[in-house]
């Protein structure tokens, strides 16, 4: 029971791909991702993914933006969320095209998009330390993006966001399927 009330710190990396994931606990740590590379069984193990591929799963909502997320969040557990602490949040994204004009227009996008998500976050969650850097490369024709956080929560607030989660998720699916209806007449 005791264990339920112990912070736990989860740590995701992203640069230009996701890098690792690890979960600490109080001395421990577990690396989620990326996996340890299995030694046995490699071919039952490609055939058992390449069938899970094949199974594709709708969600039963609609994920239309980043926005709609955190808003959805906010109204089903908005104090909640407030109990997670954010410890450390770095973001650096560089734009870039093969055309000025084009990497200009993206630039100008990427920091309005930024900008109008970064109070939404920092409303949902008690935020330490923040670094968001959004950068233009006229010399580059791909974007970059790098990603680090470090999140901390106690299990028990955990399993009480999930629940307050799921219980709204179904007032957000009957609310989709009612538009569906309605537009489809």
């Amino acid at each position: 029971m005791i264990l339920l009330f112990t912070p736990v710190k989860l740590e995701v990396i992203y640069e230009n791909g996701l890098k690792r994931i690890r979960i600490y606990w109080w001395s421990l740590h577990l690396t989620v991702f990326p996996p340890k590379p299995a030694k046995k069984h490699a071919a039952k193990t490609k055939a058992k993914k390449e069938n899970v591929r094949e199974k594709k799963r709708e969600l039963p909502f609609e994920i239309t933006s980043v926005s709609d997320v955190l808003r959805f969040a906010k109204k089903s557990a908005g104090r909640t969320l407030k109990s997670v602490l954010v410890e450390r949040f770095n973001f650096s994204l560089t734009v870039a095209s093969d055309d000025p004009a084009k990497t200009g227009i993206l630039f100008g996008t990427a920091s309005a998009g930024v900008g109008m998500l970064l109070p939404l976050f920092e409303d949902l969650f008690r935020v330490k330390e923040r670094t968001v850097n959004v950068f233009v490369d006229f010399s580059k024709d791909t974007p970059s993006l790098a990603a680090d956080a470090l999140i901390a929560a106690i299990p028990a607030q955990i399993l009480l966001i999930g629940i307050l989660l799921i219980f709204h998720l179904p007032v957000k699916w009957k609310k989709r399927n009612k538009d569906k209806a309605v537009s489809v007449s």
